[in-house]
């Protein structure tokens, strides 16, 4: 069983990965005519250019699979994601994988500043004012772990 728990959440981990990547892609709507206004926050960017902010969902929704369901939204200069299991394993279960996230942070951090870094570009907000909140949730709602990412937190 801990086992595909394990493997259930390197699958989440793997597409908040591929899928966060992806959210530096995207065109300019720009026509050359108009001045764009000033971008406050994340928030305000993908409200104001809505095809974007739709890929960039679409991307931090990722596949939900058997095990998981992932809901993500932009508030402010954070990006908050939830990846909740759809099973409940229960608190007997939450050391084991809060030390399995804490000692795979590594790899979470080299897909966590890169996106930053990207949305910064995108959006001309400063990457040090950007979060990624990831939190990984029970079945029944409870918090097994949580991490921010903020540039500020960087370790070289």
């Amino acid at each position: 069983m801990k086992k595909k728990i394990i493997i259930s959440m390197l699958l989440a981990m793997f597409m908040l990965v591929l899928t966060l990547g992806m959210t530096g892609c995207g065109g300019s709507s720009d026509s050359g005519d108009q001045e764009e206004p000033e971008v406050v926050t994340l928030e305000s960017y993908y409200n104001e250019h809505a095809d974007q902010k739709e890929d960039v969902m679409y991307n931090l929704l990722g596949d939900e699979s058997e095990d998981v369901t992932i809901e993500a939204e932009i508030k402010g200069n954070d990006m908050i994601q939830n990846i909740s299991y759809k099973k409940t394993y229960g608190e007997q279960y939450y050391e084991t994988l809060s030390q399995y996230f804490d000692e795979h942070l590594s790899e979470l951090e080299g897909a966590a500043y890169p996106l930053i870094e990207q949305v910064a570009l995108q959006s001309g907000v400063d990457e040090n004012d950007i979060t990624i909140n990831m939190t990984y949730l029970d079945g029944d709602g409870t918090e097994i772990w949580n991490h921010v990412f903020k540039t500020a937190d960087k370790t070289e």
